[in-house]
């Protein structure tokens, strides 16, 4: 029994530190460790059964806006996971796609973010003025970009 709550430990381990490392700035929201904030969400996000993906940052947030920390979210915040959840994408997206670009109803940026191609210096996120309007239905969408450059993307796609 010890042995399967190590591991059960070890994953959540994983997990908190994929979250708070690429976003430190959720750490303002709790105390420095972010243990309750942690709990919390790790119990609601079971409780879904969700998985972990590129867009955790992205469901973690959505938790945020409902839950006892909403007042005290700031621009900064949302930048943050965005900037993080691009960032996750391409590092673990093995298809052909070079690009990603996220943006959110209430920001007036576009994470645009760049796998990168040979070498690690090449890949990169840039954060773009949006000039896309999100149904009310949608807080985030994004957009799989397959060339480096101009234009910028079009077609958005909700994220649920």
């Amino acid at each position: 029994m010890r042995k399967a709550e190590y591991r059960a430990g070890k994953g959540l381990q994983l997990h908190r530190h994929t979250l708070f490392d690429l976003c430190p700035e959720l750490l303002k929201l709790d105390d420095a460790q972010g243990d309750k904030l942690f709990r919390d969400f790790i119990r609601h996000f079971n409780y879904r059964g969700r998985v972990f993906d590129w867009t955790q940052h992205l469901k973690l947030y959505r938790w945020l806006e409902q839950s006892a920390y909403a007042e005290a979210l700031e621009d900064e915040h949302l930048e943050a996971v965005m900037a993080a959840a691009v960032s996750l994408w391409c590092e673990k997206d093995r298809s052909n796609y070079r690009g990603v670009a996220l943006v959110h109803r209430n920001s007036s940026t576009m994470m645009l973010g760049w796998k990168a191609v040979g070498s690690p210096a090449r890949s990169g996120l840039e954060v773009l003025p949006s000039e896309f309007e999100l149904s009310l239905s949608s807080d985030f969408a994004f957009c799989r970009v397959s060339s480096r450059g101009y234009p910028l993307p079009q077609n958005f796609k909700a994220l649920n």
